[in-house]
């Protein structure tokens, strides 16, 4: 996603300190030797981490979304994301956009089995 690698020619073009906690990257060699794709997997697994730690800090601060869940069923999700109380709050629940379940796998239209590998490895060691 454009939007995305734009991050990674901004970090290389301007002075961002490193290690970053926004990219995942350890130094700015990275953005250049990295391939992209692990890029990004650094990039969400950076602000996974982050939200981890915001949990950490103060669990009733913020609530986990659950996107497939959202798409599988979202008023269900809502209904478990908020309270009744709040529901009651917030009116009808109208479904604005359409969820696409496709989306959950569009990943392996643009990402090789080996990029997906990548990836799955990366995870991995961010989990451990």
């Amino acid at each position: 996603h454009d939007g995305v690698l734009g991050w990674y020619r901004y970090a290389s073009e301007n002075d961002v300190p490193f290690p970053n906690r926004f990219l995942g990257l350890s130094n700015q060699a990275e953005i250049k030797t990295l391939p992209e794709h692990v890029l990004c997997a650094h990039r969400v697994l950076a602000h996974r981490r982050a939200f981890e730690r915001r949990i950490a800090y103060a669990p009733n601060a913020i609530r986990p979304v659950d996107y497939e869940a959202m798409v599988a069923d979202p008023f269900a999700a809502f209904s478990k994301l908020f309270t009744p109380e709040e529901m009651d709050g917030l009116g009808a629940f109208t479904l604005v956009e359409q969820p696409n379940p496709a989306s959950l796998s569009k990943y392996k239209d643009v990402l090789s089995p080996d990029q997906i590998s990548d990836i799955t490895k990366l995870e991995a060691q961010f989990s451990a």
